[in-house]
């Protein structure tokens, strides 16, 4: 089972790496609304900075040019893992098509730090 798979099926990643505790998202996640965004969200950013070993304010610390070679990568971590057929939905798995909903977490988050990437090219 690939790590993705294996986070996105532990139900409570968010409280686990207590995403919501940094200052760095504090409030960026009060600007949503939706509990359902906020959550998927969180767990977006979550997995992103599981997969690195690090956690919110210490991404925030770093430079656009060192934090756009992580993206990347981490897309290609995606794309890796991904299904590539449009089957039914299975609880840890993910689609090719779910990959820009997967990012959309750690954009917003960066973009809210004001760290601007090009995100078209990125994806």
């Amino acid at each position: 089972m690939s790590f993705l798979a294996t986070e996105i099926k532990e139900d409570n990643i968010c409280s686990r790496l207590n995403i919501a505790n940094y200052k760095s998202c504090q409030i960026w996640l009060e600007g949503y609304n939706s509990p359902y965004t906020k959550k998927a969200y969180k767990t977006h950013l979550s997995l992103f900075c599981k997969y690195y070993n690090t956690d919110s304010d210490s991404l925030v610390e770093l430079k656009p040019e060192e934090i756009k070679p992580m993206v990347i990568n981490y897309v290609i971590h995606l794309k890796k893992v991904a299904k590539q057929s449009s089957n039914k939905a299975v609880c840890g798995e993910i689609s090719v098509n779910s990959i820009k909903t997967y990012l959309a977490g750690v954009q917003y988050f960066l973009e809210s730090n004001e760290i601007m990437l090009n995100w078209k090219k990125n994806r």
